[in-house]
């Protein structure tokens, strides 16, 4: 089976594909000499080949877009990553890259993330508004972070660390979604913070002992408290989330917002606007 490498960096060498190597993997015929952008959406519109290629190896299609020159642009994702990918005029070949301007800046970012990343923010909100949380932070804090949370997530606990001033100070409150995926026992210790009297004090607890294993796993784990665990995997998958942390909030404008990873405390005050 062939891969293909994602190029995420800007300035990367663009990857050509040539649908005389990829369709003979499965049945889908090349396209015709020329993409028209307008029967893209009609009842018997077939996709390329090389687009039908990379299905095969797993990305995800979702819709295109228009791109400057004499190239059609597909947007795809592989794993919750946008993946941006150019079918050439003869519709027989695509290049998978970064297209930048003479500044370097990534010129289809925004406009990918608006067609992948927005609907599934949208999804991953809409479902957290309905899930058990652990909450740390004032009931009536200005900013609200929803961030997905797994106990034996080192890049969690840097999270958590940075979230700290800030809901020390009455200016963010952090819901954590829990998750068991990392390891053997992470949903046994996720369960044990859901599960104490005060889930938020267990989470302070268990992200302060962190270094030293942090809280005693779950004896067993409640039916319930499995269920709510499943459902923040569902939230995973629904937001096209692949590792924790991952968290989300709606900016100035409404729009749901996402970080990826741990971020230092500046760039949340930077988020939410909070003056240091």
């Amino acid at each position: 089976m062939k891969t293909f490498p994602l190029i995420p960096l800007a300035g990367a060498v663009a990857l050509a594909l040539s649908t005389h190597a990829l369709a003979s993997e499965g049945d889908g015929d090349a396209a015709a000499s020329k993409v028209d952008v307008d029967k893209l959406m009609a009842d018997d519109w077939q996709k390329p080949a090389p687009i039908q290629a990379l299905e095969r190896e797993g990305l995800t299609f979702h819709e295109t877009f228009e791109v400057e020159g004499n190239l059609t642009g597909y947007a795809m994702s592989m794993q919750g990553q946008p993946v941006p990918v150019f079918l050439m005029e003869d519709g027989e070949r695509a290049i998978i890259g970064t297209m930048i301007d003479g500044t370097g800046a990534d010129v289809m970012q925004d406009q990918l993330n608006q067609i992948i990343q927005g609907p599934a923010n949208e999804a991953a909100w809409e479902l957290m508004q309905d899930h058990q949380v652990v909450v740390e932070g004032d009931a009536d804090a200005p900013n609200v972070l929803y961030t997905i949370t797994d106990p034996n997530c080192p890049y969690c606990h840097r999270m958590w660390q940075s979230t700290q001033p800030l809901v020390e100070a009455g200016q963010l409150q952090v819901r954590h979604i829990m998750v068991g995926m990392l390891s053997e026992d992470s949903s046994t210790k996720a369960a044990a913070i859901l599960q104490a009297e005060d889930p938020a004090q267990a989470m302070q607890a268990h992200q302060t002992a962190f270094e030293n294993g942090g809280i005693e796993p779950a004896s067993e784990i409640d039916e319930d408290i499995q269920a709510v665990l499943d459902d923040g995997m569902k939230i995973m998958e629904a937001g096209m989330v692949s590792g924790t942390p991952a968290s989300f909030y709606k900016d100035s404008e409404g729009t749901i917002q996402r970080i990826g990873g741990a971020v230092p405390t500046e760039e949340i005050e930077a988020r939410f606007n909070i003056e240091g």
